[in-house]
């Protein structure tokens, strides 16, 4: 096996390790979070994180820019090249970061329409004020995560998040077992990212030794290829933003904080979803830029149609758990007060589980930087996104937010993108839709249909009970479509791919 290879599969073991343990950590805080604060405050920290997602559209896209002409010039073998788009990114993220300064005291001025309770707007403004200086900070420390991630050392990056994880979730506990309030997660949060920001910044000294950091290697002919790129990711993370985070904010004018909290917690069983695909797949985007540099687009084209292949069988493996074990979950997880999360999180399932199928196409699209149209898609996305849930959450409340955010999803994301990745790859239409789709759809419901005709009515409402059935059910999933989705030369590559994960664990 090849030093990239090895490297890869390191990456990504210590990428499901790190998303393992927060799904389990998350597990046990959120019910300890609303325990803790109450609905109304926690409704307002959801509020402070809708914010934080829309810090990063500051960015402008220049993240995801980055890390694509630094795994370009390495794919090309160009160190010198790779140090001047370093450089000069790191330049324009401290311009940024300032940026992201006067945004948060701005906020923090404009923030009494969201509450009139003088004791609850002091706690959110300083919450804030701690929140918006990490995530100023977090701007220019993001070049040194986007080197790491160009020589796919997403192990490193990955240790740095577990230790964090581990460092933020112990504080939280002591502090709000010992009677502090939601500033102390604001301070929490602060530190521990400081901690991150620097160990990554120390570890990619270490990968990219010739990475030499000075005024001088700032190149403004790179501001071009870096904007034109960045421009589309810019529109893609606005679209995003309005897609995700716009749904607290619209909540919280129209029906209030308490309801923030039953939404947020079918959001965050979805984005535990959404996380897990990005964990598996999220590594593809320096590997399609690596042979992108090569010229290589017969490969690309190969392993981005095996890879969709994976994703469609993972994601309705994801999806349809969610759907077959969420309500006895949440009853369990959260309390019987909160089960009307499970109607919002099937809403918000379905389109979503039919969306990942096509989980490698973001990659893809920035690896080989095709993704000027993708960007337009989603921000007609998230604009109808907006229109839709400020206009049906007056009629049908959450649920008019979740079909707000569901009916675009599945217009743009399932019948608009494979037509523009088809044209891209220049494959077929036809056969891209039945082979990812129709045929795993048709294998899959009768499936999914006899297992829960068999096995539904033993569920009950206990963590043993429900964790055995999920780990019976997934085994079952994996098996049948291993043999029935997967043609021979593919169950060869999938087994070979296995071999790889096992030698490297």
């Amino acid at each position: 096996m090849n030093a990239t290879a090895d490297i890869l599969f390191k990456g990504s073991i210590y990428r499901i390790i790190h998303f393992v343990i927060s799904i389990i950590i998350s597990f046990f805080l959120m019910p300890f979070l609303v325990h803790s604060l109450g609905d109304r405050m926690y409704g307002l920290w959801m509020i402070i994180g809708s914010f934080i997602g829309f810090y990063w559209i500051l960015d402008l896209g220049l993240d995801s820019a980055t890390q694509r002409y630094i795994s370009r010039s390495i794919g090309a073998n160009d160190e010198e090249n790779a140090n001047i788009f370093v450089n000069t990114s790191l330049f324009l993220f401290s311009l940024l970061g300032i940026v992201a300064l006067i945004f948060t005291f701005v906020l923090i001025f404009v923030s009494k329409i969201f509450t009139d309770n003088a004791s609850l707007l002091f706690d959110f403004r300083i919450t804030l004020f701690f929140v918006g200086i990490s995530f100023s900070l977090r701007l220019p420390m993001s070049v040194f995560s986007s080197i790491l991630s160009a020589h796919l050392r997403f192990d490193i990056l990955s240790v740095a998040g577990i230790v964090k994880l581990f460092i933020r979730t112990a504080s939280i506990y002591i502090f709000l077992s010992n009677g502090h309030g939601i500033i102390s997660l604001g301070v929490i949060s602060f530190f521990s990212d400081l901690l991150e920001y620097f160990f990554n910044f120390y570890m990619s000294r270490q990968t990219a030794p010739y990475v030499h950091l000075a005024l001088s290697n700032i190149d403004s002919s790179k501001l071009r290829p870096l904007f034109s790129f960045s421009a589309s990711s810019f529109l893609a993370k606005l679209a995003d933003n309005l897609r995700f985070n716009i749904d607290n904010l619209i909540i919280v004018t129209f029906l209030g904080l308490n309801a923030v909290t039953i939404y947020s917690i079918a959001s965050r069983l979805l984005k535990y979803f959404m996380d897990l695909m990005a964990t598996i797949f999220g590594i593809v985007m320096p590997i399609f830029s690596a042979y992108e540099g090569q010229g290589r687009f017969d490969i690309i084209r190969e392993k981005y149609l095996f890879i969709s292949k994976i994703s469609s069988c993972v994601s309705m493996i994801i999806g349809s758990s969610l759907i077959m074990f969420g309500q006895d979950f949440i009853r369990i997880w959260m309390g019987q007060d909160y089960i009307a999360s499970y109607f919002l999180l099937v809403l918000l399932t379905l389109p979503t589980t039919l969306v990942y199928m096509q989980g490698a196409v973001v990659g893809l699209l920035r690896g080989i930087s095709k993704h000027h149209f993708y960007a337009i898609l989603n921000l007609v996305e998230g604009v109808a996104n907006l229109i839709l849930s400020f206009i049906l959450v007056q009629k049908f409340g959450l649920k008019g937010v979740a079909l707000g955010t569901a009916i675009p999803m599945i217009l743009i994301k399932i019948f608009c993108q494979p037509i523009y990745v088809c044209n891209v790859l220049h494959l077929s239409v036809s056969g891209f839709y039945r082979d990812i789709y129709f045929k795993t759809l048709l294998k899959f419901a009768p499936m999914f249909y006899v297992f829960y005709l068999i096995c539904g009515h033993l569920f009950r409402p206990t963590y043993s009970h429900l964790f055995c059935f999920a780990v019976i059910y997934i085994l079952y999933c994996c098996a049948f479509l291993f043999l029935f989705i997967f043609n021979r030369q593919e169950r060869q590559m999938l087994t070979t791919l296995i071999s790889r994960f096992r030698k490297s664990l």
